[in-house]
């Protein structure tokens, strides 16, 4: 006895959407069907895609269904709108079929299509949305609005940093909590002043305070990095420099 392979055959995938709207069997052809026009040359007409499917190959790909099983399923697509079927070539083994995706405008036309089993025309329908893939290309897609820059609010008059604010400065800034709470007033006094708008103002009332400690302990040493006593210029300078890397608020913009 062969043995069995691993994957015995190919698998079916399909819409639950689709299969809620029109049925299970109907959205396991629509989809077996719409898989095909990515491998087989489709004609335009009738502003559809006509592909040709033999009956043969379409049990074969879908061996759960006899051959008036498949029919069946056709025409209950067919009677939807979803699918239009070429009569003159329904009695022959290859099907001459497209799917209709705008069914809601041509229901009329495909019902009277499938009562005139002799009619020479399929029914006309309107122009599909589905591209061909070996002949349309797809438009290219629209680029992402960028969003809109933050505009920022002014200081609130009642501003006070948060607990987890003075708590952070005390533990790992070594700024005590009495020293950060003196520089309140100082704080919004200056903003209020300016009138400007802004974003995170616990971040830059933290970099108010930092900048208020280092220049205190540099006053109350005046000693600079290098462990001698500075001069005032050299204070100044550094003071500038410190100003300058504890007050950018170019991340909070």
């Amino acid at each position: 006895m062969a043995p069995r392979p691993l994957i015995p055959d190919s698998q079916l995938v399909f819409s639950a959407e689709l299969a809620a709207a029109v049925g299970l069997a109907e959205a396991v052809l629509l989809q077996q069907i719409k898989g095909l026009y990515l491998h087989q040359p489709a004609t335009r007409r009738d502003g559809l895609a006509w592909l040709h499917v033999s009956r043969a190959y379409l049990l074969q790909l879908l061996p759960f269904w006899n051959p008036r099983e498949l029919e069946s399923v056709c025409e209950s697509l067919e009677s939807l709108g979803l699918l239009c079927i070429d009569r003159q070539t329904a009695a022959q083994d290859c099907l001459l079929l497209a799917i209709n995706e705008s069914p809601a405008s041509t229901a009329a036309s495909t019902s009277q299509a499938s009562h005139a089993s002799a009619s020479t025309t399929p029914a006309k329908a309107a122009a599909p949305t589905m591209a061909t893939p070996a002949t349309e290309r797809k438009a290219p897609a629209a680029a992402m609005p960028r969003p809109a820059k933050r505009t920022g609010e002014p200081l609130p008059p009642d501003f006070q940093p948060s607990e987890d604010m003075l708590e952070l400065l005390e533990r790992f800034h070594g700024v005590p909590r009495g020293f950060a709470l003196q520089q309140i007033e100082d704080f919004t006094l200056y903003w209020r002043e300016r009138g400007s708008a802004g974003h995170a103002w616990q971040n830059r009332f933290k970099q108010h305070v930092q900048f208020q400690w280092a220049r205190q302990q540099q006053e109350t040493t005046g000693v600079d990095h290098g462990g001698q006593r500075g001069t005032g210029a050299a204070r100044r300078t550094r003071d500038s420099s410190l100003e300058s890397d504890l007050t950018d608020t170019s991340w909070a913009e």
